[in-house]
Parts: C-alpha cells; structure tokens; sequence
C-alpha cells in the first residue's frame, strides 16, 4: 500500500522560531481516529541541518513500515529546502539496530562505546547463532566482527547491522542482535550517496508494506 499523507492526520502541531533562527516542531498525529505517533524536531536552516530529538509510536503502530512512511514528508521536506544533515541519539533497546538500517552512523566520537557494547552482545549470544552463521559462512563471527570493528571503516555499523540476515532469534537478525542495546549520537548526510540511497531503499521498501 502506498503512503498518503492524509492517512496520518496531525491532531495538534505547533511550531516556533526562536531567536537564533532555530525552527522547533512538535506534531501529535492520529491514524484515522486513533493516536499513532508524535515526533519533535529542530530545524536549522542556516546550518541545513535537523535534530530528530523524539519520535515514537504507539504500540500498535510499531514496526510494519510506519516509521518509513512517517519519515517519507519529511525526508521529501528536507530534500525540497536543502537540510542535508539530520542527527539524533539512536537509544532504548532498539534504536540502535533500527538506525543504523535506515543509514544513519555513529560520530566518530562513540565508536568506541558501540563496538565496546557489540563484543558484549557477541559474549551473551546462543551458541546456536555462532555455528549456524559458521556454516553459512565458513567465518567465525567471532573474526569477522573483529574484523569490522578495526576495520576504521566509516559505515562498519552498516556491515555489523547486515552479518546473518538469515539467521534469527526472536525474529531478530544477527547483525540486530549485536547492535541491541547500543545507544549513540549519530547523523544522516542526504548529500553522501550511500547515505541517501540506504535510507530511500529503507523508505521505498515502508511503503509497501
């Protein structure tokens, strides 16, 4: 099914523009009748950046592609007025799997507490998980993940995020499984190629569900 924007209705938004020139926005938004989401963001226009400080949905709203078509009028808003740079703080329990899907990647500055944090999900996994990705592989997880963290590749997160699509534990893959609990501040740069086309591939495949 396709994404209307009539079919989210914002029940409330408001808007303000401080003196710095900062735009804030907070929108409450319904699905028919019932309350579906609500998001917060701070726009700046002279930097051609945004913050997205909060966006969650009610439980029956989570997954199923609505936060790709919740993102959708954004990202086309952003597009149309040059805001190339979008950040946040990828947290909770599966912020951090989620966000690195949809293309965003951690500042450099918390590399170290990420991969620190993926060596500790790697330790508690079952050992069903490491024999089933060995043999799909011929790899231990083991070095391949070493691998990627001392790789210093800018996007290893999206390499972590892909290992073992595959292979599942509570419908969750092997790369989400190494990334739960993960809390980071990153970014989104519209203008880098990789990063657009994940994220339109992430948006593209939401409306279609």
């Amino acid at each position: 099914m396709g994404f209307s924007l009539d079919a989210y209705k914002p029940r409330s938004v408001k808007v303000k523009v401080d003196k710095s020139g900062l735009v804030y926005i907070w929108v409450a938004a319904n699905k028919e009748t019932t309350p579906c989401y609500y998001l917060e963001r701070i726009v700046d226009p002279e930097g051609r950046s945004s913050y997205h400080s909060l966006m969650t949905f009610a439980e029956k709203y989570q997954g199923g592609g609505t936060a790709g078509r919740v993102l959708e009028p954004t990202i086309r808003f952003y597009r149309k007025y040059n805001i190339s740079r979008i950040e946040l703080v990828a947290g909770l329990s599966k912020g951090g799997m989620h966000w690195a899907k949809v293309g965003f990647v951690p500042e450099k500055s918390e590399w170290d507490g990420v991969a620190r944090r993926i060596r500790k999900n790697l330790a508690k996994l079952n050992h069903r998980l490491l024999q089933e990705y060995e043999e799909a592989t011929g790899e231990e997880l083991q070095s391949t993940v070493d691998e990627i963290l001392h790789s210093l590749r800018e996007r290893w997160i999206w390499e972590i995020r892909g290992l073992g699509p595959g292979i599942k534990e509570n419908a969750w893959s092997l790369g989400a499984l190494l990334l739960k609990g993960t809390r980071w501040k990153g970014y989104l740069d519209l203008n880098a190629p990789d990063m657009a086309a994940r994220l339109d591939t992430y948006i593209a495949a939401s409306l279609t569900k």
